[in-house]
């Protein structure tokens, strides 16, 4: 079953550890694929709640996020799990200790590239961010990414890291594997196949990523405004039809089947290994998914699964990164370019802001 946890800071802000909450949703605007592919998406509650609660800073992305995990919802792919069922404070203490070791780790091996930089204090304590090749992360995004790997061990599932996150992991799990308390005793890699071979087309409408000054000046703004969230809503309930044809199960198990031979043989699953013991059932499928979707607007190498991204992490005791491929290396070439732009501003991580934090200052 293709599990897949939603990622941020919610676990921080679950357990008290953050005071801000927000998600990583870059997935379902470059791969909505995802869609199609997973049987459930699991949020933690401070997730699930900002997003029905619509707290996202740009409005028109916060009712996009709204309609879109409603009609998961409504499909049955949507769990709402807690991490205080798993965390106790021995766990995160656990955490803290092996972020600074890794931290330590990464500065002595990579001492050009992996700096601390101060960047203030409160009370009597000194806060400082890590800068890895020039990107920045603060101590609770780092525990957070740790937190989710442990939750997604722990649910059996995938993390659905972003660009930043995983260009993090692909430093840490080059020097260690994963703390053995918190192992659940299968030595395994987790994979996370963003998307079958069956390309990417946007489902968010341009206008959400628009620049609503231009916006303003122009003579459809209102008619955009009226109808975004009903092309959404056909565009989100077609994807879920698709989930019931035949071929989509076909393609979904044939791709499980070879993962999991892999894994269950080496505990690794190597991206390049997938694909090709693809390639050899391929043939016996395409003709079919052919024939089902002639008319879908800019799908590209529908005969071929060289567009799946996979993020391959070492989590496992002793057990190294293999590869990790990043997950904007395909999907985003059939984007708006309001799209584009939007996921380098700073809403990259799109941030969910709790009630009780005064956005006004």
């Amino acid at each position: 079953m293709n599990r897949l946890l939603v990622t941020g800071l919610g676990p921080g802000y679950d357990l008290g550890v953050c005071s801000v909450c927000n998600a990583d949703l870059d997935w379902i605007m470059q791969y909505p694929s995802i869609l199609l592919w997973a049987d459930k998406i699991i949020f933690t509650p401070a997730i699930w709640d900002s997003i029905q609660k619509e707290r996202s800073e740009t409005k028109e992305a916060a009712k996009c996020f709204k309609l879109i995990f409603d009609i998961a919802e409504t499909n049955g792919i949507i769990e709402i799990s807690n991490p205080s069922e798993i965390f106790d404070d021995s766990l995160e203490d656990m955490i803290d200790a092996q972020i600074e070791k890794d931290i330590n780790s990464l500065k002595i091996i990579f001492p050009e590239k992996v700096k601390e930089k101060h960047i203030g204090k409160t009370k009597d304590v000194d806060l400082t961010e890590t800068i890895i090749d020039g990107i920045g992360y603060c101590p609770p995004y780092i525990w957070a990414i740790y937190a989710n790997i442990i939750l997604a061990r722990m649910w059996n599932a995938n993390c659905l890291f972003n660009e930043h996150s995983l260009h993090f992991c692909r430093y840490k799990f080059g020097i260690s594997g994963f703390p053995q308390e918190v192992d659940v005793g299968l030595k395994q890699s987790f994979a996370t196949l963003f998307k079958s071979f069956l390309p990417n087309d946007t489902i968010i409408p341009k206008y959400v990523f628009a620049d609503k000054n231009k916006c303003k000046q122009c003579k459809s703004e209102q008619k955009c405004n009226d109808t975004y969230l009903i092309e959404l809503e056909k565009k989100v309930l077609e994807l879920f039809k698709w989930r019931e044809y035949d071929e989509l199960q076909q393609v979904k198990s044939v791709i499980n089947t070879i993962a999991d031979k892999h894994a269950k043989s080496n505990g690794l699953i190597v991206p390049d290994e997938v694909i090709n013991d693809f390639n050899k059932e391929k043939k016996k499928i395409q003709k079919r998914i052919r024939s089902v979707f002639p008319k879908v607007r800019r799908w590209v190498n529908i005969t071929t699964v060289l567009s799946i991204p996979i993020a391959v992490v070492g989590l496992a005791t002793s057990n190294p990164l293999i590869t990790l491929t990043g997950a904007t290396t395909v999907g985003v070439s059939q984007a708006a370019k309001e799209l584009i732009e939007f996921l380098k501003n700073k809403y990259r991580w799109v941030g969910f802001i709790p009630e009780n934090i005064d956005t006004t200052k």
